[in-house]
Formats: structure tokens, C-alpha cells, sequence
């Protein structure tokens, strides 16, 4: 699939549910899309490469998404940049090996990574249900841009208890602006830390 306009999008642009080995290229969301997912991903082996997302899915009981990769894209004046959803009641579900690498985000108004487990939610209390792994920011570096003002996240986490595995590898994540975000139930970041550091600490 490529070569794909989207106009006015209502929910999701596309959805790839129950494919696998499946290519995602260059494809263009238009700002004017409300309330979307730019790409609602239920499946194994996908790569997103080389789209633009500008202003812009959830995982449910029993699905498996693994060998996703998401690389070369843009994203535009978004809440976020990047965000893993769960539904809080789900179960019997694997969210694993998840690669991002050098996608870039400018304008986010909210957060600029979001895992979060507690959907239809955001940041309450998390499910357990679906187990989280191997999320990881390979070479080369994504950089994500937040927009001015208070409340805004570089990095928001919040895991039911023992459903987040780590370690995560962010060490080609780079984040400008905004302030540190909860990290709930996991301490598995490692190579990224949204704390700024001092001088001679």
C-alpha cells in the first residue's frame, strides 16, 4: 500500500488488523483529521516508514502485536508523537518488539511519548492484562519537539503492576521541551533519561 491522501479523516486513517509482513509508505494524514489514530496497528511484522502524520489504535483481550516498526516519519502539531494504548480490561495480550527510529515530531501539545494501560483513560488506574516488552528507539536518533507552555510531558508511562517488562533501549530517543512525566510501575527505560542534567552531577 502506498500513495495514500487522507482528507478529513474520521477515527482511523488505516487499520491493519490480522496482516502480516505488511509495508506502509509514504503516506500523507491531513491536518484537518479529528480524534484519529494515524495508524491502528493490530498486527505482526509491519514497518510504518516515511509518512506524514499532521494533527493526528487500542489493544484489546487476545491480540498479539509484535515486529512493528515505525521509521521516517513526521508528525505535526499532535497531542503526541508516539503512543502505546491498552484498554484496562484487556487480557491474554502481548504488545512486543516495537522498534522507533528516526522519526521526528515537532508542536506536541500533550506528551511526546505515551505508554499507557489504562485506555479509554489516559494516566488512571492501569489493566495488567496485556504484557508490554522490547519497546525500543533504534539508530538513527527520532527528536521530538514539544510546544511552549505548562502540562506538557516529554515522556508519560504507566504500567499495571508487573505487566511492563524491560528494558526498553531509548538511547536514540532525543526530547526538547516540556517536563518530566509519571513513570508508573516500571523502572526498565534505560539509555533516556527525561530529568535534566547539571553541570558537574
Amino acid at each position: 500500500m502506498s500513495g495514500v491522501y487522507a482528507l478529513k479523516e474520521m477515527y482511523q486513517i488505516i487499520k491493519a488488523m490480522d496482516f502480516q509482513q505488511v509495508n506502509l509508505l509514504k503516506h500523507v494524514l491531513h491536518w484537518k483529521g479529528h480524534n484519529t489514530d494515524g495508524f491502528d496497528c493490530s498486527t505482526t511484522n509491519l514497518v510504518i516508514q516515511n509518512s506524514l502524520i499532521h494533527n493526528q489504535g487500542s489493544i484489546d483481550s487476545d491480540v498479539l502485536v509484535s515486529g512493528v516498526v515505525i521509521s521516517g516519519n513526521t508528525i505535526i502539531e499532535n497531542d503526541q508523537a508516539m503512543r502505546v494504548k491498552t484498554i484496562n480490561t484487556s487480557t491474554n495480550s502481548t504488545v512486543t518488539n516495537i522498534t522507533y527510529s528516526n522519526n521526528t515530531a515537532t508542536g506536541l501539545r500533550q506528551f511526546g511519548i505515551l505508554i499507557d494501560q489504562s485506555y479509554p483513560n489516559t494516566l488512571k488506574t492501569p489493566g495488567n492484562g496485556v504484557v508490554i516488552s522490547n519497546i525500543t528507539f533504534g539508530p538513527p536518533f527520532s527528536t521530538l519537539i514539544m510546544a511552549s507552555g505548562s502540562g506538557v510531558d516529554k515522556v508519560a508511562v504507566n504500567c499495571g503492576v508487573g505487566s511492563c517488562i524491560g528494558p526498553w533501549d531509548w538511547s536514540y530517543l532525543i526530547v526538547d521541551g516540556g517536563g518530566p512525566g509519571p513513570i508508573n510501575n516500571f523502572t526498565g527505560i534505560v539509555g533516556f533519561n527525561q530529568l535534566p542534567v547539571h553541570p558537574g552531577a
